[in-house]
């Protein structure tokens, strides 16, 4: 009942939705620019830290042809296909160099 008052209360303004104006896409919408610097930091940061655990169980997979079950593997890890798929392409030419090495 109390409710019903404060809501009659509340002043309504009239809004006219904005025309012939593109709207700027929100921050969230947006994709983002992977820059020169943003591609040598992220370069860094791999080559001081390393592989994590579950990466390193993945390149062991894939040294052992056993491409399938890396991929499911990476799938439950990284939570998505894409973002596995992508992961995988990047391990699997890291694998490659490795082999060559030895």
């Amino acid at each position: 009942m109390l409710r019903k008052k404060l809501k009659s209360l509340r002043v309504k303004y009239k809004v006219t939705p904005l025309t012939g104006v593109e709207q700027l896409p929100r921050p969230n919408q947006k994709k983002r620019v992977i820059t020169d610097e943003l591609k040598n930091v992220r370069a860094i940061v791999s080559e001081i830290c390393g592989l994590a655990p579950y990466e390193k169980k993945a390149v062991d997979l894939i040294k052992r042809d056993q491409e399938r079950k890396c991929r499911r593997f990476l799938k439950k890890r990284l939570g998505s296909l894409k973002r596995s798929r992508s992961k995988f392409d990047q391990l699997a030419e890291l694998a490659k160099e490795w082999i060559k090495l030895f």
